[in-house]
């Protein structure tokens, strides 16, 4: 399999992968079980802010062909944002 292109962006707070440009700097609302993210997408452009993700190996499915990994949500990148105190 094929891996995926890198995002272009990241929740600062959740790490969720943003592909667009447009939506960098805006808010994520990602829904997390304490409810949804407060954290905003900011633009990633090194390789290093991004860890192929170890579920799918960076091609974004799951387990069946027709669903998308869980854990990367199908992007195939695990955001690799600092951990600040």
């Amino acid at each position: 399999m094929e891996i995926k292109a890198l995002p272009t962006g990241g929740c600062g707070k959740c790490g969720r992968a943003a592909q667009s440009d447009n939506i960098v700097g805006t808010r994520c609302a990602n829904p997390l079980p304490e409810g949804p993210c407060t954290g905003s997408y900011r633009a990633t452009l090194a390789p290093a802010d991004w860890i192929v993700c170890s579920c799918c190996n960076g091609s974004g499915s799951g387990s069946k062909q027709a669903q998308r990994c869980a854990r990367c949500e199908g992007c195939g990148w695990s955001y690799a944002r600092p951990q600040f105190p």
